[in-house]
This record gives structure tokens, sequence and C-alpha cells, in this order.
């Protein structure tokens, strides 16, 4: 990357990534991303304004937060730290379930107990699918959902394998309980898979895996026409839930839902 960046001129960027994959490959994919990050920032110097008056300016002054944390831990403990990270300030709490189908129902039960009515719950169930011959079937998947249907989840995430489209429209369907999925998508069009194909209610990204500011922008602009809600993946550093941020600021509060 950084015969790309010698001697270039301080300017819109947005053409960056497009050109670097043409030379380098889609491995680069990621770098570049953060490296138009830094050249929106240094091009928002020097015109004396924010990087979101780049992309249509700032269409909501905060952006909800919800606290990802929870892993490999005991329902009671999940529940405990709900609780703790909810009165930092967050919206809601996001956590790994994989006790079982029984411990997992019983553990948003004591949460929602910790937390009240107003708090969120974010279950990342990507661990269903990665426990082997443990594993939950579509059969076990729904019922567990069902289960904590009327417990106030905000969103069920990535509950099948990422690459089983049809699961994930199928399950969709039933209206359960909303569904997320999109951190493992590549690009534009993985993202219009999932979400013109009915595969999500929150589609999900982060400017250090989908193509800096202007993969994000794409990606929200897509879920805005389609009436699908965003909630930034922000598995990094402080430095990229800033980022984030700003993008995020540049959509409505319909779309641009959580960080």
């Amino acid at each position: 990357l950084s015969e790309m960046l010698v001697g270039r001129e301080v300017g819109n960027p947005s053409g960056f990534i497009t050109d670097t994959l043409s030379q380098l490959g889609m491995h680069a994919f990621a770098a570049a991303g953060a490296v138009e990050v830094a050249l929106y920032d240094l091009w928002g110097k020097a015109e004396g304004c924010s990087v979101t008056e780049f992309f249509g300016g700032r269409k909501q002054d905060s952006v909800r937060c919800y606290g990802s944390a929870g892993m490999y831990q005991s329902a009671e403990d999940y529940a405990a730290e709900a609780a703790s990270v909810c009165e930092a300030g967050y919206e809601a709490y996001k956590y790994r379930p994989a006790l079982g189908p029984e411990e997992d129902i019983r553990t948003v039960e004591l949460m929602r107990e910790a937390l009240g009515p107003d708090v969120g719950i974010c279950m990342d169930a990507h661990a269903w699918w990665r426990m082997g011959d443990k594993s939950y079937g579509a059969d076990t998947i729904e019922e567990v959902a069902k289960a904590v249907s009327g417990l106030g989840v905000t969103w069920l995430e990535e509950p099948f394998p990422v690459d089983d489209r049809s699961a994930y429209a199928a399950f969709r369907k039933k209206n359960i309980v909303p569904l997320a999925a999109g951190e493992h998508e590549h690009d534009l069009a993985g993202f219009k898979q999932i979400v013109e194909g009915g595969c999500v209610d929150f589609a999900q990204a982060d400017v250090s895996h989908h193509g800096g500011f202007s993969g994000l922008s794409g990606i929200l602009g897509l879920c805005e026409k389609s009436k699908i809600s965003f909630a930034f993946h922000n598995w990094g550093t402080a430095l990229e839930t800033v980022a984030d941020a700003l993008i995020g600021s540049c959509f409505p509060r319909e779309t641009a839902a959580w960080l």
C-alpha cells in the first residue's frame, strides 16, 4: 500500500479501495479500508470539516450503543455482567449463548430479571453450529427462540452457518425474534444477498472489515433503501468505534440503529 500513498495529494479518496483491489487483490481489502479512513480524516482536516460532511452530513447526533461482552460464563454470571454493563449506560447487552438449550433459555430469563424491561438483549449464537455433535439443529434453534421471544430479545445473531442463506430466510419468515448477520460477508454483493433475500432484520458490518467509510456507506445505503436496520458489529478498537459512529451518524436511527 505504501507505494500507492507516497506522493498522493490530500483529497477525495473515494476511489482508493477500488484502485487498491485492482492492483493487489481482495487480500488487501481490510487494510485498504483502514487506510481509506485515514485518507478521509486527512481530507477533512484539510477542508476544516468533519468527515460526515463527505457523506451527506449527520442525520442523528447520537447512536444507541450496546455492550458486547459475555463469553463462556454461567447463566448467573451472564445476568450479573449484563446488569453491570448496562449500569454503565449501554442500552443493550450482547452475549454468546452455548450452555445447552435449557440453560440458554434460563440465562435470558435471569438477564431480563436483572435488567428490567427497558434494556435490550442481543444473543450472538455463532457457537450453536460450531459445537460438533452438540450443535443445535433447526428445530432446537426454533424451540429456544420461541421460549425467549417474549423476553425482549433485540436480535438473534448468526444461529445458523453463515453461508446457509435459505435457513436464515426460512427462519425469518416465521417472525419469532429479529435475526442478525453480516460480519462474515466480504463485499456489497454478499450484503445484497442477505438483505434483499430476506435473511436478516439487522445487517452487521464495521469499517475495519468491510471497506472503510465508503464500504459502510454503501451497505448502510442498501439497508436504508430496503428498510432493514443496521447494527455495527464493532469487534475492534476504540478508534474503530469512533469511525463507526461517524459513518453511522450520517444515516437515520431507523437505519443505523445500534453501535
